[in-house]
């Protein structure tokens, strides 16, 4: 399995299918279109600007359904993408705002990864705090600051990149668990930690660097790139497992004979 390989055929596949992908995102847009609308209607930007950036707690109830909305939203929108470069399918409109158990599995399987990561880090940024802290308050050290915060990034990127194969698992109904998917991914980690968990930080930074201009038609345009780069990662995690999982059946079937 090459990455570039892999990577050219994520991108051949978002451009033959780019109508199936749009519609996998009109939810994710119909909901930022309704907030935006919201939010123009009752101020609320515009309210925790003035508080001094203190958010009012009669918005709480705003902020954790906003929270909790594109969250679903998202969920169902890179499950429907798994699925479509993995199964080829094309959902139906109707099919696109109808939330599922497997929706809600994926958002589980995505929680029990985030808290993993956390709980490898904890001790290390622990143990970072008790030996810089008088150096970054004296401003001290900063270099030996990065390193260890790069080094703490790095080996999050490279336990996603390990795990996250059971994302595009669920979102295709195999039912396979963290430990499975880090045996699975064992033959392949260099790919995927620079494929599925290095790619995404390089293709963050870059884009956030890009300079930020006043203009309705700029979001737009950094808006579109941020869904397009997206997409491209969600196909080569996908493509990754696809290729990972029949390897695994072709292995499994070679051994009963």
């Amino acid at each position: 399995m090459e990455l570039q390989q892999v990577i050219k055929d994520a991108i051949r596949l978002l451009k033959s299918k780019k109508i199936s992908f749009l519609l996998n995102a009109s939810p994710l847009l119909c909901v930022f279109i309704f907030l935006g609308l919201i939010d123009y209607v009752y101020k609320f930007t515009e309210t925790f600007e003035k508080s001094g950036q203190q958010v009012n707690s009669a918005i709480m109830p705003y902020l954790f359904l906003c929270f909790l909305l594109v969250a679903l939203v998202l969920a169902k929108t890179a499950v429907n993408s798994h699925r479509t470069f993995i199964l080829n399918e094309k959902v139906s409109f109707l099919q696109l705002f109808i939330f599922s158990m497997r929706d809600l599995r994926f958002i589980f399987k995505f929680m029990i990864i985030f808290i993993l990561i956390t709980l490898i880090n904890i001790p290390l940024i622990t143990i970072l705090g008790l030996l810089f802290a008088e150096s970054v308050i004296n401003n001290q050290n900063e270099t030996m600051l990065q390193v260890f915060g790069l080094a703490i990034n790095l080996l999050s990127a490279y336990v996603w990149s390990r795990t996250s194969l059971v994302l595009p698992a669920t979102a295709i109904d195999d039912n396979i668990d963290i430990s499975t998917a880090w045996r699975l991914s064992r033959q392949y980690r260099t790919q995927l930690f620079l494929g599925v968990g290095l790619l995404p930080i390089i293709t963050n930074a870059l884009i956030s660097s890009l300079p930020e201009i006043d203009s309705p038609f700029y979001t737009v345009f950094t808006s579109a790139l941020w869904v397009i780069v997206a997409i491209v990662e969600l196909g080569i995690l996908s493509l990754m497992y696809k290729h990972i999982s029949a390897s695994n059946i072709n292995s499994r079937v070679t051994e009963s004979f």
